[in-house]
């Protein structure tokens, strides 16, 4: 049994194949095997892929019609023989020591998965930014994540959503994933696919996070994720994920304290994006609402009053909603009572960014 499957869905990847698979092939680890699925590409890339097969007989090919990342990464699963999983897009390559060090960490910590760090380039080849503990935080991530420990999503449900949701971000126990009968849900596409999956692992998986940064990541608009429908399915996505969320109710019932908030926040950011890509598209707003509960759909107008967006849509939103300036003022700026440890905090909101300060009084000296 190989210690580590690499699985790489392709789908007309000519321009990054090669650089991707050399950076698997040349691991300092050797014994791995290499899972590519050609998802029914129409340039030289199934070529290159039986150029590699024949040289090295770790390389696996699976060759069927487009059917999308989330299928080609089931296909690779259900083929695989290694003791871990790793996914690898196409267009992305991995650092030599990946198998070794991630390897290693899962099995000196009997981990079922362990999460790594990445820097993501844009499409003229810049830097568009490096995924780290510190960022994390500043996206919402519990101030107690630490790097080299386990990841405890029951403690840290802040973190639930916020925690980066690529699936090629950590490796899995093979046989976990099918004990688990954890796959990609097929139906989801293009991209929704990831969130229940990597939901799945996190409330189900011991999660070990490594302090490594070891992939690669290319952002291009025509990548695999991107080829199938230009429309995001946010509507599929919130379903798949309150089956996710039913999961997580049902497995710690015994304390539920921000899980709504964490699972409202991370919808929101799923519809965040999936304005962006439907920006130009009429009717997105219309669609939208009726997927969302009221907190989760104000949660989103606050985004997208903050955001930089075009000034028409601002006002579509403020229309549906039938936001009046001050129902607007109210939206986005609020003040209340908190009461903590018997001490009274007053709690100052600015277009979601919280204050709190605490009173001079506690509640026992204003009782006397």
């Amino acid at each position: 049994m190989p210690k580590m499957s690499f699985i790489v869905p392709v789908y007309n990847s000519q321009d990054y194949l090669e650089r991707c698979i050399n950076s698997i092939i040349n691991q300092s680890e050797a014994d791995i095997e290499i899972i590519c699925v050609n998802d029914g590409s129409v340039d030289n890339s199934l070529e290159i892929l039986n150029k590699f097969s024949a040289k090295d007989s770790r390389i696996k090919l699976i060759s069927r019609e487009n059917r999308g990342a989330g299928a080609s990464r089931n296909d690779g699963i259900k083929a695989a023989t290694g003791e871990y999983i790793a996914f690898v897009d196409s267009d992305d390559y991995i650092e030599k020591d990946f198998a070794k060090l991630c390897y290693d960490c899962a099995i000196n910590n009997n981990a079922q998965s362990v999460h790594i760090n990445n820097i993501e380039y844009w499409p003229n080849g810049a830097i568009s930014h490096i995924d780290t503990l510190e960022e994390y935080k500043k996206r919402g991530g519990s101030e107690n994540l630490k790097y080299n420990t386990f990841i405890n999503y029951k403690e840290f449900r802040n973190s639930l959503m916020i925690f980066d949701q690529a699936p090629w971000k950590r490796i899995y126990e093979r046989s976990f994933l099918i004990s688990n009968n954890i796959f990609f849900p097929e139906t989801i596409r293009p991209q929704g696919e990831d969130l229940p999956f990597s939901l799945a692992i996190k409330i189900n998986a011991d999660v070990f996070y490594l302090d490594k940064i070891l992939y690669h990541h290319n952002v291009r608009s025509d990548s695999i994720s991107q080829n199938i429908n230009n429309r995001f399915p946010i509507k599929e996505i919130i379903e798949a994920c309150n089956v996710v969320k039913k999961q997580f109710d049902e497995r710690y019932a015994e304390n539920q304290v921000g899980i709504n908030e964490a699972f409202d926040t991370g919808i929101v950011s799923y519809c965040l994006y999936a304005n962006y890509l439907n920006r130009n598209k009429e009717n997105y707003i219309s669609e939208i609402k009726p997927c969302l509960t009221e907190t989760q759909y104000m949660k989103f107008v606050k985004e997208i009053i903050k955001a930089d967006l075009k000034q028409e849509l601002k006002m579509d939103l403020l229309k549906e909603l039938k936001v009046t300036p001050s129902k607007l003022i109210q939206t986005i700026f609020s003040v209340k009572n908190e009461f903590l440890n018997s001490k009274k905090y007053k709690v100052l909101t600015i277009a979601g960014i919280k204050f709190k300060m605490m009173l001079n009084r506690n509640l026992k000296e204003m009782e006397n």
